[in-house]
Parts: C-alpha cells; sequence; structure tokens
C-alpha cells in the first residue's frame, strides 16, 4: 500500500512525505521529479518543473503528469508527493486511489499564498497580477480537492510537525491494517 499526499504548492507534501517515508521506512516519490525525468528521458534535456510547464504549455504538461501516475501503476510501500495540479485530472484521482490512501494537506489560503508568491512566482501565476490569479487559482482547485474522497489534514501553527506525521502514519497504517 502506499499513501499519496496532494494539496496546493506550498502545503508541505514534499517536506511531509519525506519525513513519513523516513519514519516508516518507505520509498518516496515526487511526482515533479518524476515529470522532470521523464522530459529529460524524451528530450534528453534537463529541465525544472517549472521551465518543463512553460516550455510546453499545459495541456502538453497534464500529459506528463498523467504518464507519471500510470509510471506508478506497481509502486507499493511509498510515500508519494503530487504535483497540485495532477488532482485536476480524473482519471490521474482513479489511478491514485488505486495505489492507496489519499490525503489532502489543507493550509490556510494566506499562508499559502504568501509561501507561493514570496519566491520566483511558479508557471501557473499571472507575473502581471500574482496575487489575483493565486486567488483564482485557489478557488478553481479548491473545489476540486474538497470533493476528492481522502484524508484531511488541517495544518495550522497549533499542530506540531509530529502531530501532523501522526495522524499520517495512522492512515497508512490503517489501510495497511484494512482499516481504511
Amino acid at each position: 500500500m502506499n499513501i499519496t499526499l496532494f494539496g496546493y504548492q506550498g502545503c508541505g507534501k514534499t517536506y511531509f512525505g519525506k519525513k513519513l517515508a523516513e519514519r516508516l521506512s518507505l520509498n518516496f516519490v515526487d511526482t515533479d521529479r518524476l515529470v522532470e525525468s521523464l522530459f529529460e528521458t524524451a528530450t534528453n534535456r534537463k529541465h525544472t518543473i517549472r521551465e518543463i510547464f512553460q516550455m510546453v504549455g499545459e495541456p502538453a504538461f497534464r500529459a506528463l503528469e498523467k504518464d507519471a501516475v500510470q509510471s506508478m501503476q506497481n509502486l507499493t510501500h511509498a510515500v508519494i508527493a503530487v504535483g497540485g495540479g495532477i488532482i485536476l485530472m480524473q482519471d490521474n484521482v482513479k489511478a491514485l486511489q488505486e495505489l492507496g490512501a489519499m490525503v489532502f494537506l489543507d493550509v490556510d489560503k494566506e499562508v499559502l499564498k504568501k509561501r507561493v508568491l514570496q519566491d520566483e512566482l511558479p508557471a501557473f501565476i499571472d507575473p502581471m497580477n500574482p496575487e489575483l490569479s493565486f486567488n483564482r487559482m485557489y478557488e478553481f482547485r479548491r473545489s476540486i480537492y474538497d470533493n476528492i474522497p481522502a484524508g484531511r489534514i488541517v495544518i495550522d501553527e497549533e499542530k506540531s510537525d509530529d502531530d501532523v506525521l501522526g495522524v499520517l502514519e495512522e492512515i497508512y497504517k490503517g489501510q495497511k491494517d484494512g482499516k481504511q
């Protein structure tokens, strides 16, 4: 069985995913790294996830994400951190659900906005109006994230890393023991 962490950029998928994988002695898979690897294999050029999105455009990028999800179909005993947009395609959600438990890492909108807009802007943010662009993306994805049958952890300053990891561990072990 596996556990897949999803949510917005900046919610802690990779951070908590790596920590959980280490804690449970599981493999860690980041779909952004898979997309980069698939792109490099196909083009013989190495680029970041942001550069790939900008180079190929959203439809081709989403196709690469779908290929990344499909490449994991025989994966077991792993913590998977998925890019925020992978969940936009229902086929990806279905494939990820077949791999094991899914958990939405839910972080306050303003906290996310601060995290996302503080560094180099992601490719999906309009640099001419980053705040409006972020708000639109947030609202659009929120309706999708909220409707995915999955566990949910609200991450706020009241929860320590150990609190979050403890809940994730229980979800993983629960499905492993047939409780999920």
